[in-house]
C-alpha cells in the first residue's frame, strides 16, 4: 500500500531523516517508534507533503512523489496530525461529517454510525462544540473525522499522547477494529502499547533507523528499544521550532 525509498528531511542544516525507507502492507499495521527529535513526525509529514522531503514514495500503486497533500487526501492517504486539530466551533458530529468532503465515492467502511459505534464515548457529545471537549474526546473526533474520509492507509502521530491510560485503552481498542479494514502507520513514543496493535515497527534514532522487526521480535528487545527511548534526542522535530540535538 506504502513502499518510502530513500527519505529525507532537512530544515535548514538540521537533518531530521536521513535515508529512511520503509513499506506499509495492504492491511498492515506498521510502528514508527523513537524518542522525541527521532524524526518520526518529520516522517509522516514527508510522507504525506506536508513538509518537502527528498526520495521516493508509491501510494498504492502509483508514485506520488510530487503530489500535493490535498491530492493525496482524495486518494485516500490521510493522516492524523500530533494536536488533533478538531474544529473548535463545530459540534463533534459536524467535525466527522467535514471528513467526508475527501473520501470521494471511495468504499467507506466506516460511515457516521460506525463511528459511533468505534467511540460511544462520543454519543452523548454528538452536539458538544470541538472547543469544550477533553483531549481524549478530542482525539476520537480527529481518528473519527479521518475515517469518514474513506481512507485506504491512515497515518496517525501520537494518538496517545497526553490521555489519561484509561482513555489511551479506549484509542486502541477502536483502533485494533480499524486495522482489520485498512492499513495504518502509526507514530509513537509507547513501543508497548504500539506494538500491542501492530504487525512491525522501525526504532528511529536522530533521523535514522537504528532497529526494526516484527512486533515479536521488537517486544523480545524491549530493553534496547527503551534505551532508544529514554536517550534520544531532547526535542521535538524541528518543524515545530525546536533544534534536534544528536547524541
Amino acid at each position: 500500500m506504502l513502499e518510502v525509498t530513500g527519505l529525507g528531511v532537512s530544515y535548514g542544516s538540521t537533518r531530521a531523516v536521513d535515508d529512511f525507507s520503509f513499506t506499509v502492507g495492504s492491511g498492515e499495521a506498521v510502528a514508527l517508534l523513537g524518542a522525541n527529535g527521532a524524526g518520526k513526525t518529520s516522517t509522516l509529514r514527508a510522507v504525506s507533503r506536508l513538509v518537502r522531503g527528498e526520495g521516493r514514495i508509491v501510494f498504492d500503486g502509483d508514485d506520488v512523489t510530487g503530489t500535493r497533500p490535498e491530492e493525496l487526501s482524495r486518494m485516500g492517504l490521510v493522516h492524523v496530525p500530533e494536536g488533533r486539530r478538531v474544529f473548535a466551533t463545530l459540534t463533534v458530529n459536524d467535525n466527522l461529517l467535514v471528513g467526508q468532503t475527501a473520501g470521494g465515492r471511495r468504499k467507506r467502511f466506516f460511515g457516521l454510525d460506525a463511528i459511533y459505534d468505534l467511540f460511544p464515548a462520543l454519543v452523548p457529545l454528538r452536539k458538544r462544540y470541538g472547543w469544550s471537549l477533553s483531549g481524549g474526546e478530542q482525539q476520537m473526533v480527529a481518528i473519527g473525522r479521518a475515517l469518514m474520509a474513506a481512507p485506504k492507509l491512515i497515518m496517525l502521530d501520537e494518538p496517545s499522547l497526553g490521555l489519561a491510560p484509561i482513555v489511551v485503552k479506549a484509542v486502541y481498542q477502536a483502533l485494533s477494529q480499524i486495522k482489520s479494514e485498512l492499513a495504518v502507520l502509526l507514530v509513537e513514543q509507547n513501543a508497548a502499547v504500539a506494538l500491542s496493535l501492530c504487525d512491525k515497527g522501525h526504532v528511529l534514532l536522530s533521523g535514522r533507523e537504528a532497529l526494526s522487526g516484527t512486533a515479536a521480535q521488537l517486544g523480545d528487545r524491549e530493553a534496547l528499544i527503551d534505551s532508544y527511548l529514554g536517550h534520544g534526542v531532547d526535542s521535538e522535530d524541528a518543524q515545530d521550532g525546536e533544534a534536534i540535538r544528536s547524541h
